[in-house]
């Protein structure tokens, strides 16, 4: 009956691990997708040297969402 007990528990936890690694990797594509677009017009502001000017918007976005 303890060699039931376990194949069970193993079952159970390589759900809960397999669940994690999936709302890790979803948690990662959303951070990612949130931060490239911010990365790009931070590059964009800076490659046309409106540093002073263009800065604080793509900060605000960023922050804002």
């Amino acid at each position: 009956s303890s060699f039931m007990y376990y194949g069970w528990l193993i079952q159970v936890l390589l759900v809960v691990v397999i669940m994690i690694g999936k709302i890790m990797t979803s948690c990662s594509d959303i951070i990612m997708s949130s931060i490239l677009p911010c990365l790009t017009v931070m590059s964009l502001f800076v490659s046309t040297r409106s540093v002073v000017v263009g800065v604080p918007h793509p900060l605000l976005a960023c922050l804002v969402g």
